[in-house]
């Protein structure tokens, strides 16, 4: 099976793809969203004509006297109706900005909810294989990063949208109140569009690569402190942050790019507004001298075309400032669905429900298997364990010890072969099914920030106190337990300071109570003291009784009693027996122990 490649992108995906990917994400919120856009078109129709209204009132303000000629007087009248209609047409605006800016921001809410919930929900259907070329980093980075930075940018594409109807309104209203002066108004807009769009369209790149960045961070961050002991253990403070730095520093460049580009736009959008507002009013002032223009229309054009050229101007520099929300928008758009587009395990249809009581036999038959086609890890392995019997599996590191497990618990395929429980293929049960019928205890404890208790029946709803304090006496913690000021009830998290051997016995109790007919165990008893050891190992022998058990074994002393040992080296079963035949045998098997004997 060839690795997995995730693809890589360079470039953010067009812009009709990209908003018609998020109109189809956007499911029951189309209609709300079409609504919030017709309010925006209104304010903008509203907008358009705020102008015309503020040149009838000057208009009225100095109307030509039909008795009097050569002079004016006020039509006070007038005034009031279309100052009246001027704030009318404000309160509208402002009423649609308001509503539609709620019911923006509630859509976003949800639209990140669901992206959030989704992104979750992936994680437990892509394959492992992903996780094998990906920093656990970059993934969270999607689920808070990218998705945080969609939640503050949606707003800005539904701005854009109303901005675009809003400068396309102006435009008409300025031709139809004077097409001499919409048209120099008008003509600076393709010049601050060619100037400003090559920009951004060359910055684009640098939107993607703070993105991936980002990323990069993140893993870093979430490797240091994962491994924060390790790397003050080999005083590896500053080459972990030389290494820091380099990431930071190029997240650094590309941000000082990012946010040059983001406002770059706007000098060059204000250069040309004011330079189509100085051009206006020299053309007025001539249209007006040479009579074209009645003095006091003219007079009357110059302030309705100012608020034209600033309310024109807004949109603009918006847009120029929202091109760059969009980017991002589409830049972190573009990494959560190719995330969501990944290849997900194949949906299981037909398999055999493990329905009859299970009674532990394990055979492995002529299995190949590599994690990428250039290294293959093992080499036509071929097994029996038979039920209630205990097994180990040793071998120097990397010789296929684990993978064994991860194979048999259906983490991955193997190339060829077959893995079969009770003499049915594990890849004809579904694997709910197959993992239900494992209990492990891994040499790395998992203990989650919950309640001891809740620790113990992880994943058993329907447990009663009684049944896990029996469980924590045949782990032998409960006596532990019992001196912790809340007992079962106390909270394990970051504060509370437990050592690795009580952890340990935490999970082991986890194990009893699953009481499931296989067990898994990866050298439960690393990494503690003797006495702690000898109260693990005691709890293991009541784990593994009457139960088939798989061990993976780094201190050969604590398999001794162990009905098969298999000896895996380089990817093959080079020795197989129990403990006296493999010694007898004088073999790699009685080297490895010999040689921790004499470590010893």
């Amino acid at each position: 099976m060839p690795p997995f490649q995730p693809q890589q992108k360079k470039k953010i995906k067009n812009f009709k793809k990209t908003v018609l990917m998020l109109w189809n994400y956007a499911k029951g919120f189309k209609l709300l969203f079409i609504f919030c856009i017709i309010l925006g078109l209104i304010s903008a129709i509203l907008n358009c004509l705020s102008p015309i209204m503020l040149q009838k009132i000057i208009q009225n303000f100095v109307k030509p006297d039909v008795n009097n000629v050569g002079t004016y007087s006020i039509d006070v009248n007038n005034v009031m109706l279309y100052c009246g209609i001027l704030l009318l047409f404000y309160v509208i605006i402002f009423l649609n900005n308001a509503i539609s800016s709620f019911f923006i921001a509630k859509i976003s809410a949800k639209l990140t909810w669901s992206f959030r919930n989704d992104v979750s929900n992936k994680i437990n259907k892509i394959p492992l294989k992903y996780f094998d070329s990906k920093k656990i980093g970059e993934t969270t980075s999607i689920l808070t990063n990218d998705i945080d930075t969609f939640n503050m940018s949606f707003y800005t594409i539904s701005n854009t949208i109303s901005n675009v109807f809003f400068i396309i309104g102006l435009m008409i209203a300025m031709l139809v109140t004077s097409w001499q002066l919409g048209l120099i108004i008008i003509a600076t807009i393709p010049l601050i569009i060619f100037t400003v769009f090559p920009i951004i369209k060359f910055s684009q790149k640098y939107f993607v690569k703070q993105q991936a960045d980002l990323g990069k961070l993140n893993g870093k961050i979430d490797e240091n402190f994962n491994n924060l002991n390790v790397v003050k253990i080999f005083n590896a403070n500053e080459s972990e942050k030389a290494s820091f730095n380099e990431i930071n520093n190029k997240l650094e460049k590309n941000n000082a790019l990012t946010n040059f580009f983001s406002f770059f736009p706007i000098p060059i959008s204000l250069f040309f507004r004011y330079l189509g507002l100085v051009l206006a009013l020299f053309v007025c002032a001539i249209l007006i001298s040479n009579g074209t223009f009645e003095k006091m229309y003219g007079i009357s054009l110059l302030p309705t075309f100012l608020l034209f050229a600033n309310l024109i101007n807004n949109p603009l520099q918006q847009l120029a400032q929202n091109i760059s929300s969009i980017q991002m928008t589409f830049a972190t758009s573009e990494k959560i669905f190719d995330f969501l587009d990944l290849e997900e395990e194949k949906i299981e249809k037909d398999k055999i429900k493990c329905e009859q009581e299970i009674k532990g036999k394990i055979t492995f038959k002529n299995v190949i298997f590599s994690y990428n086609e250039n290294k293959q890890i093992l080499k036509n392995i071929s097994f029996e364990i038979e039920p209630g019997k205990k097994v180990a599996i040793v071998g120097p590191t990397g010789s296929g010890k684990t993978t064994i497990i991860n194979l048999l618990m259906h983490f991955y395929e193997c190339d060829s072969g077959d893995i079969l429980i009770d003499d049915v293929s594990i890849y004809n049960m579904y694997k709910k099914d197959l993992r239900n019928i494992f209990s492990m205890v891994l040499q790395d404890t998992y203990i989650f920030e919950d309640t001891i208790k809740n620790n113990i029946k992880y994943n058993l709803k329907h447990i009663d106190d009684e049944t896990i304090i029996t469980a924590a006496k045949n782990a032998n913690v409960d006596h532990f337990i019992n001196t912790l000021d809340k007992g079962y009830d106390t909270l394990l998290d970051e504060k509370t300071t437990i050592s690795a051997g009580e952890k340990q016995l935490i999970t082991i109790a986890r194990a009893i109570l699953q009481n499931n007919p296989i067990l898994i165990l990866d050298e439960a008893t690393s990494n503690v003291d003797t006495k702690t050891e000898l109260l693990i190992q005691d709890a293991v022998d009541k784990l593994t009784q009457n139960r088939t058990s798989i061990v993976i074994a780094h201190r050969l002393s604590t398999i001794k009693n162990a009905d098969l040992i298999l000896v895996l080296k380089d990817g093959h079963i080079i020795e197989q027996g129990n403990h006296s035949e493999l010694l007898e045998q004088n073999g790699f098997y009685k080297e490895l122990y010999e040689s921790q004997f004499s470590e010893e």
